[in-house]
């Protein structure tokens, strides 16, 4: 089985496990799942470098801070431990921030794709919070010393 078909029964065994029914890719070797009817998180197989990307939207941010807030989010993804190697930016098109991260596809099996989505969700929930502070103009603190 190749790395795009073991991700693909990854996918599909891990649909289950939460009740989704098997999960399936696109035509776009992607697919979409909503959490708690609030929030969409975006797989995708990454064929070209053979890596899984999770994608999702933060939130808004504030016009007002927009110049505040991009810098603070380039100056996070500088430092690992802020975002654990994942990776924050701002839609070119619109005020919204996303989350993002990507990881090698080899050797995935369902623990170690439970326990990156799991990772990426507890990452979104931090940022998600921070974002909220961001907007009104504070900086929390874990970003106020960068």
């Amino acid at each position: 089985m190749d790395t795009f078909e073991n991700f693909a029964s990854v996918l599909r065994k891990f649909g289950e496990s939460i009740n989704l029914h098997p999960l399936a890719l696109d035509d776009n070797n992607a697919c979409e799942l909503c959490l708690d009817n609030k929030q969409n998180v975006q797989i995708r197989f990454n064929r070209e470098r053979s890596e899984v990307e999770f994608l999702t939207e933060l939130g808004d941010v504030n016009e007002n801070y927009l110049e505040k807030s991009c810098n603070c989010f380039l100056k996070a993804n500088c430092d690992w431990e802020l975002t654990h190697g994942m990776t924050l930016s701002k839609r070119p098109d619109a005020l919204k921030i996303l989350l993002g991260y990507h990881v090698p596809a080899l050797n995935m099996d369902m623990p170690l794709f439970e326990s990156i989505f799991k990772s990426f969700i507890a990452e979104f929930e931090i940022w998600q919070q921070h974002l909220i502070h961001m907007y009104r103009g504070e900086l929390p603190e874990v970003l106020s010393e960068l």
